[in-house]
């Protein structure tokens, strides 16, 4: 299992290489440049004023330049600046992740955790009002956009539970950890019910294939409860493709946090990712991706590396 995970761990390395490359391809595509942005009209700002910012902010050496430049950087620690505000890219993206992190951690947390009893419910209830309601949320969770459902949260929030749970914003840095839950709790729940949908369906799905098993008709033919044998036997047994589904679904969690963060006026990292593409602050943009896309990684080997503990039939080799 060591040397698995030490291949892993060392394949994040090029994929990293590959992010930051069409990172810096992909923004300068798109006609316009910060420097525009920052000085105003190019009708306003003179050709030699906008050349010596390019000059003092590297823009004006080549991509491969600009590309080793980043890279040598990241080894020293250094993530670059922003363009915009010349903050260094590293404890910016940390301050602004860890908002995020409420969000994305309520949001597996609910997912899971809903989604795995509603689908061990409907397969224990299968046939029943409980299937039914089931089916029906399943398909409101898979098919409603998570705009929507975090404008109804918002608008349900302000009218009818005002001042339990904050519907803008976020925390103070010196907050409790529960007061800054509660800022994370209504965007948390908006990203957790689609997961919550989907693994609810596969855990169905699981579970019924199963309790058709041999095994768990000698279980229920031997006398043990049947609770002892839905959790022991037939629920482990069943997690292994909704563990999988958890590592996926938290990079939809990721790719959805952008929306839902603009709905609530949530300053998290993808706020921050928004305003590096509106504002071509390349630098910040670069690292916010780069450190999504290596969390990502790390959590799918998290995955893999669960399989062994949910069936010691597995080995790495």
């Amino acid at each position: 299992m060591l040397t698995f995970t030490v291949r892993r761990l060392l394949a994040i390395i090029p994929l990293m290489l590959g992010v930051i490359l069409i990172t810096m391809l992909l923004p300068r595509l798109i006609p316009g440049d910060v420097v525009t942005i920052m000085l105003g009209s190019e009708s306003v700002v003179s050709p030699q004023r906008a050349d010596e910012m390019r000059r003092l902010l590297g823009l004006d050496r080549s991509i491969p330049q600009q590309y080793w430049d980043y890279l040598t950087g990241l080894v020293r620690g250094d993530m670059g600046r922003s363009l915009r505000t010349g903050q260094p890219v590293g404890p910016l993206i940390v301050d602004r992740f860890m908002l995020s992190f409420y969000i994305s951690m309520l949001a597996i947390v609910l997912g899971t955790v809903g989604g795995v009893t509603l689908g061990v419910i409907a397969a224990r209830y299968r046939r029943t009002r409980a299937d039914l309601f089931f089916r029906i949320f399943n398909l409101i969770g898979l098919s409603v956009p998570r705009f929507w459902v975090a404008t109804l949260l918002l608008l349900a929030a302000t009218f009818y539970l005002a001042g339990t749970f904050p519907t803008v914003g976020a925390a103070r840095a010196d907050a409790s950890f529960l007061e800054r839950m509660r800022y994370a709790f209504l965007p948390g729940l908006t990203l957790a019910i689609p997961v919550a949908a989907v693994l609810a369906r596969i855990t169905q799905t699981a579970m019924a294939e199963v309790l058709a098993q041999d095994y768990v008709r000698v279980a229920h033919a031997k006398g043990l409860a049947r609770r002892v044998v839905f959790v022991k036997h037939a629920l482990r047994n069943a997690l292994i493709p909704v563990v999988t589904e958890v590592g996926l679904q938290t990079g939809f969690i990721f790719g959805g946090i952008v929306e839902v963060e603009v709905v609530f006026s949530y300053p998290g990292v993808g706020q921050l990712a928004l305003n590096a593409i509106s504002q071509r602050d390349y630098p910040v943009l670069q690292g916010v991706l780069l450190v999504i896309t290596v969390l990502f990684a790390l959590i799918n080997l998290i995955v893999d590396l669960s399989y062994a503990w949910l069936d010691p039939r597995i080995r790495y080799e």
